[in-house]
């Protein structure tokens, strides 16, 4: 008989006992309900290290059957029963929390989306009642809050696994290239090594891409019916090289130096990610951003 709470005070000290005659035995007049058939007890406290969980208390219908010696030699497999009694509750427990969490994390997803689409569409609005140089400002905000949106749906579903950049890079440049004005026809490719990065580093590569991208919408091929983009992969000397290379008119730092997008990039790439970037006016434009890479998040390395 498994009782809830120990049956006398040495087992709930950790001290298995035998009783021999219940019934001159003060405390454990509960065995009554057993109309006298139990005659002899072996009280044995399930314990589990330091913490007593209960008393497993074995009963027969014999007087005096339990001698002073056999709780001892059953205290071991009460110790077992014990352990396996505090598994459970802590499995138990462990599930309760994971699905409190899981809830939780539901609930701030479905928070998350709604307040990204909500500014996206405010920005939209804004843009739609203005004009100039404010509208221009605030359809380019919305543009990189959907890009926030984007990188948080991706990530909602992967937890924290790590993210193929090139499939990163597939999904900004579908949502950036294919929305240029004047329906110019833009060739683009992903090149390179399968690259992984930690989910602390995405949404970082995520705006920098856009802004890269977005640079040849308004810069590279202006007036031109065509276009080529290159983006390159690469990993080499414990760092990730990620490379924008166009075949537009060519891009001069040097004549843009206040433009957004730009400051944009250089502050992601050198603050958040730790790196540097590189602009080349050859064949059009080259923008290479390398910074470190985190270890375990290459492809066939452990994560």
């Amino acid at each position: 008989m498994l009782m809830k709470r120990p049956s006398n005070a040495k087992a709930a000290t950790g001290q298995p006992r035998a009783v021999r005659r219940p019934e001159e035995q003060a405390g454990i007049s509960e065995l009554s309900l057993l109309a006298g058939r139990v005659q002899s007890l072996a009280c044995l406290p399930l314990q589990a290290g330091e913490r007593v969980l209960g008393t497993l208390t074995l009963g027969h219908h014999q007087a005096e059957y339990f001698s002073p010696a056999d709780p001892e030699v059953c205290h071991p497999a009460a110790s077992m029963l014990a352990g396996a009694i505090l598994a459970e509750r802590l499995r138990v427990a462990t599930v309760q929390e994971a699905e409190e969490k899981a809830l939780l994390f539901r609930e701030l997803d479905h928070r998350v989306r709604n307040h990204l689409a909500a500014l996206i569409s405010l920005l939209h609005l804004g843009a739609e009642a203005s004009d100039g140089t404010a509208a221009e400002r605030l359809r380019e905000m919305a543009e990189r809050v959907a890009r926030v949106a984007e990188v948080h749906n991706l990530l909602s579903g992967r937890g924290i696994q790590p993210i193929e950049i090139r499939e990163l890079v597939e999904g900004i440049a579908k949502n950036v290239l294919l929305a240029l004005p004047g329906n110019p026809t833009i060739e683009w490719t992903v090149t390179g090594d399968p690259v992984r990065v930690p989910p602390s580093q995405v949404t970082a590569i995520a705006l920098i891409l856009n802004e890269l991208l977005t640079n040849c919408i308004k810069h590279a091929f202006l007036g031109r019916a065509a276009g080529t983009v290159t983006i390159r992969v690469g990993h080499e000397d414990y760092q990730v090289a990620l490379e924008v290379q166009d075949d537009g008119v060519g891009l001069d730092p040097a004549k843009h130096p206040a433009d957004l997008g730009m400051t944009i990039v250089k502050t992601i790439v050198t603050q958040t990610l730790r790196g540097t970037v590189r602009f080349a006016a050859e064949e059009g434009t080259r923008v290479t951003i390398r910074f470190p890479h985190v270890e375990g998040t290459s492809e066939g390395e452990s994560v």
